[in-house]
């Protein structure tokens, strides 16, 4: 097919779907579809942040070195690395519906595995299993429900999105805070089972939502005009026109198309060859700065993340000492986790048993990680006033800068502002990440946007396991490497960002 009849095949599918699904109106059906949008957005940060918070807790039964946690904190990145690509393409050629049942299924298995995992090695392998199938999920799920609005209400939806993700982020303390802190253990069929092994279940339960309601939810229609099965994307309007407006599906305006289905196999190779467009001559300057804005944005901003919950801790277990500042934080880490492990390598010596160092927190400890939540939240909601106003590149350009300057001064603050500095750290990245995602959508045309954006989100996660990696070794080393470590790349971000086109010169293809 030559390029001027893809086009208007291309043109008309279009159409099509507009045409159909500006008809169905907006009802329970939307309702179900941003429900859903919540639960996705439980399970991909349940499963990305919960090692973060069962880090302390599980130090009680088993020991984790330095390196450890981080590789704890890593491995799902790891599994959304190797499984991103497979299930995208399988997303295109077998249809939405399908990837959003089997990937948040299998989510909810793996997880339930690492959950009664009884050594880090087998936890670390499930939790891999994990990430390489919710991640599917997630991006899988971020088309379907772009697919099954009009377009003028596609962007609240992403609003909503990114709310979502954000308010995930909340209630991962809130479900530790009776969990947590009262450690339990018993031991069925001589496996351990604890406190923490039944919060890791329990946060298992949004990708379950997911994959049961996905049994009952139709087919993204815009899947099946593309793939040439017109019909049956009449049929899915028919039941959505039902559903939200409780008027007989017969009743639908639009007739059934008059055109014979043509379907149209869709062939993985052939998709894997849409990624040699990233290399085109066209698009690398643009792809160059954008994929190494991503790459030095998230090492910092996912791995100081994830690492939070254990500052929080190393902070609460300093109460009372006056002039804490972040070189006493990052000590204090490394000294209780280096105590566990030569406790543990005594017990293992000796045969007997020594009861371990880990922090005992109480309730104060996740209140404090949701006050960093309640900070982030503002951040988000505030980013998309500030991106309305001045645009992404204004807006991407400052948030970078600032949180340079925010690295700057976190070897000089004391006391509350150890905690608050990297608190709208975190709040104010996302600011420029959200800006960056926004501003890489004008700078690719449709043909290409979705390549270039997979490449960047994959690319991320790279770097955020590089980070996990990176981050326990400088933490060994003392607090101003890890500063400088921080500052370097926020630095780098900033630069890079303004050599970015601005939105406004560029037309949306």
């Amino acid at each position: 097919m030559d390029k001027e009849k893809q086009a208007e095949v291309q043109a008309a599918q279009v159409e099509a779907f507009e045409s159909g699904i500006s008809q169905t109106g907006f009802g329970l059906f939307n309702y179900i579809v941003i429900f859903l949008a919540g639960m996705m957005s439980f399970a991909i940060i349940f499963a990305t942040s919960v090692g973060s918070y069962i880090l302390t807790a599980m130090q009680t039964d088993i020991t984790l070195s330095i390196t450890q946690k981080g590789l704890l904190n890593a491995s799902p990145y790891w599994g959304m690395i190797f499984g991103a690509l497979i299930w995208a393409l399988l997303a295109d050629c077998k249809g939405r519906r399908t990837v959003l049942i089997i990937t948040h299924l299998l989510d909810v298995i793996f997880c339930n595995c690492a959950a009664l995992s009884q050594t880090i090695t087998f936890i670390l392998l499930f939790k891999f299993c994990a990430g390489f199938c919710i991640c599917g999920g997630y991006t899988t799920f971020i088309i379907y429900m772009s697919e099954v609005h009009e377009q003028k209400k596609r962007i609240r939806m992403l609003f909503v999105i990114g709310l979502m993700l954000t308010s995930a982020s909340a209630v991962l303390p809130i479900l530790a805070m009776p969990i947590l802190p009262n450690y339990w253990r018993i031991d069925p069929l001589g496996l351990r089972y604890t406190s923490w092994q039944f919060y890791m279940t329990v946060t298992t339960i949004p990708s379950l939502i997911m994959g049961i309601s996905f049994i009952f939810l139709p087919e993204s229609p815009r899947f099946d005009i593309n793939a040439g099965k017109s019909s049956k994307a009449h049929r899915t309007f028919r039941t959505i026109y039902h559903i939200n407006t409780c008027k007989p599906a017969d009743s639908f305006p639009l007739p059934p198309p008059t055109d014979a289905d043509t379907y149209r196999k869709l062939n993985l190779l052939q998709e894997l060859g849409k990624f040699r467009m990233v290399f085109r001559k066209e698009y690398a300057v643009y792809g160059l700065l954008l994929f190494s804005t991503d790459f030095c944005v998230f090492m910092i901003q996912n791995t100081t993340r994830l690492w939070q919950p254990t500052l929080i801790a190393a902070a609460e277990s300093l109460k009372g000492v006056t002039d804490i500042d972040f070189c006493c934080l990052i000590e204090n880490v490394v000294s209780a986790t280096e105590l566990a492990v030569q406790q543990e390598a005594n017990r293992n010596e000796t045969m007997t048993e020594v009861k371990p160092s880990g922090w005992r927190l109480n309730w104060t400890y996740y209140s404090n990680n949701l006050v960093f939540s309640a900070i982030d939240f503002v951040c988000i909601f505030a980013a998309f006033f500030f991106l309305n106003f001045f645009g992404p590149k204004i807006v991407l350009i400052s948030a970078f800068t600032l949180t340079t300057i925010l690295a700057a001064v976190l070897y000089f603050v004391s006391n509350y502002l150890v905690l608050a500095v990297p608190a709208f750290y975190l709040g104010v990245s996302h600011v420029g990440t959200i800006s960056l995602i926004s501003l890489a959508v004008h700078m690719f045309p449709t043909s290409v946007r979705a390549t270039f954006m997979f490449t960047s989100v994959t690319l991320g996660r790279l770097s955020t396991t590089v980070g996990h990696v990176v981050m326990p070794k400088l933490m060994t080393i003392g607090c101003i490497p890890v500063i400088l470590w921080i500052f370097i790349f926020s630095l780098a971000s900033t630069i890079i960002s303004i050599f970015l086109p601005n939105a406004a010169h560029l037309k949306l293809n």
